[in-house]
Formats: structure tokens, C-alpha cells, sequence
């Protein structure tokens, strides 16, 4: 099982040949396949669901198969 909760700080390779990043995740949405947009939620399984979407505090989001690690609650 992989949660990841708000408050937690992730590492995700961003689009494009850009270096990994760290950030916080200030929202968790999930998706239907496909969308960007979905039902918010403070936690999720990232196991249970097959698209979920990152808001970040460095001012990007990202899909779930771009986060490399769960790095450790942010809170």
C-alpha cells in the first residue's frame, strides 16, 4: 500500500528532461481515466486508483506515475 495524504512531501519527475523535484502536496484529486480533474480527497491509496492528480506547492501538479518517492509527511 502506498497513502499519500496532504501535507505530504513527494519527489516527481516533472514533463519534459527537467531534474526531479520536491514539493508538498496541497491537494489529492481522483481522476477518471483520462481527466485532470476529478473528486478531491485528503488521502488516497495510490494502489486502489489508476489516475490521480497532484497539486504541488512549488506551483505544478502531477499524475501519480510521475511521483519517484513519498519522501515523508509534511505536517
Amino acid at each position: 500500500m502506498r497513502e499519500i495524504k496532504i501535507g505530504d512531501i513527494v519527489r516527481y519527475k516533472p514533463w519534459g528532461n527537467r531534474a526531479i523535484q520536491t514539493a508538498k502536496i496541497q491537494c489529492i484529486e481522483i481522476c477518471r481515466n483520462g481527466q485532470k480533474s476529478g473528486r478531491e480527497v485528503s488521502f488516497c491509496d495510490l494502489d486502489k486508483h489508476s489516475e490521480v492528480v497532484l497539486d504541488l506547492d512549488d506551483g505544478h501538479w502531477c499524475y501519480k506515475y510521475q511521483i519517484v518517492e513519498i519522501v515523508k509527511d509534511g505536517k
